[in-house]
This record gives structure tokens, C-alpha cells and sequence, in this order.
């Protein structure tokens, strides 16, 4: 039998609480002509469903 080591990739950290400040700019990018949502999710380690839900909160004045 072989005693190897195994590593397990968890991907991006649950429950990140992320700063106004931090949600708007990432938002303001994703408007950006010719921006893509995933695109901008990704370089920001968000998921592209929160950027969703972000962008349609701050269209409603939601978002505070």
C-alpha cells in the first residue's frame, strides 16, 4: 500500500464579509465598457452570482 499525501483544494473561503467600499468598486469595474461579469468575479475572487446580486442591488438602492 502506498502512503501518499493528499491535498484538497477548497477553492474560495466561505462567509467573506466584504467592505462597501471593496463591493462598489468591484461593481463600478464590472460596468465598464466591454467588461465581462466573470471576467471581473474572477481577478476579484468573487462569485460571478454575487457580482449578479451586487450589481442588481445597487440598480434598486439597496445596496448600503
Amino acid at each position: 500500500m502506498s502512503s501518499g499525501t493528499i491535498e484538497i483544494i477548497n477553492g474560495r473561503e466561505r462567509r467573506r464579509r466584504w467592505e462597501l467600499a471593496e463591493k462598489l468598486r468591484i461593481v463600478a469595474e464590472s460596468q465598464e465598457a466591454g467588461a465581462s461579469v466573470r471576467a471581473v468575479a474572477a481577478r476579484n475572487d468573487v462569485y460571478p452570482s454575487l457580482l449578479h446580486n451586487w450589481r442588481c442591488h445597487l440598480r434598486e438602492v439597496r445596496l448600503s
